[in-house]
Formats: C-alpha cells, sequence, structure tokens
C-alpha cells in the first residue's frame, strides 16, 4: 500500500488530535474526581459539622467551575472548592482576635481537602497510564 507525503501527514495530524482529544477528557474527569473528593472530605470533616449545629457552614461548600474566555489561558477549565461563607472560613481555621483581648479556638479543616488536592498530578498520571 503507497501512502503519500501528504496524506501520511494529515493521517498522523488527525491521530495527535485524537489522541489529544481523549487526553483532555481523562484529565478533565480526573480533575472532577479529585474536586468531588475534596468536596466531600471537607463536607463530611468532623470538623466542620461540629461547627454550628444547624450545618449550614458545612452546606455551604460548592465546587465553582471556572472557565477562562479571554488571555493567555483561554479555554482552560480550574475547578475549585468554594464555600458561600468565605469570610468565615479563615477566621475558623485560624481562629480570630476576640474584641477584649485573646483568641478563639481554631478549627483546621482544609488540610485534608488540600492534601486530596495534592494528588491530582499522580491521579491524572496513574488515569493516562490505563
Amino acid at each position: 500500500m503507497d501512502i503519500k507525503v501528504d496524506d501520511l501527514a494529515r493521517l498522523i495530524a488527525k491521530e495527535l488530535e485524537d489522541y489529544s482529544e481523549e487526553i483532555e477528557e481523562i484529565v478533565k474527569e480526573t480533575i472532577e474526581e479529585v474536586a468531588k473528593d475534596a468536596l466531600n472530605s471537607l463536607k463530611n470533616d468532623p470538623v466542620v459539622k461540629s461547627l454550628d449545629g444547624t450545618g449550614k457552614y458545612a452546606k455551604s461548600f460548592y465546587i465553582k467551575n471556572q472557565y477562562k474566555t479571554r488571555g493567555k489561558n483561554k479555554g482552560f477549565h480550574k475547578l475549585v472548592v468554594h464555600n458561600k461563607k468565605y469570610r468565615i472560613g479563615h477566621l475558623l481555621e485560624y481562629g480570630h482576635a476576640k474584641q477584649n483581648g485573646g483568641r478563639t479556638r481554631a478549627y483546621p479543616h482544609w488540610d485534608k481537602a488540600q492534601k486530596i488536592a495534592d494528588t491530582l498530578d499522580e491521579r491524572i498520571k496513574e488515569a493516562i497510564e490505563k
């Protein structure tokens, strides 16, 4: 079977495009999995559940999809585990000064979710190698 150079270049370009689409889909799915795992870790953390009796703080965590429409990284998706009550998150994590002196107790609850997010690189590599 004879293949012309132009046809070979076109076939290689098509295969590379198909491969990049597959990789892009794998990366997107892995990012979504990691974000969901981090979100579940935060929502089910006993510290977060104990912060208020109603569970409103734990329920206020959600995944925010940020899509770049302009600039250098146009088309880049980023998922962020976000909290609607973001103002209180830092105060709870690190404690804060009281009005009449002293400090409140810190309730560290971001570390577990951050550790899950830090596994993203390895999980993407594993997913691509499969």
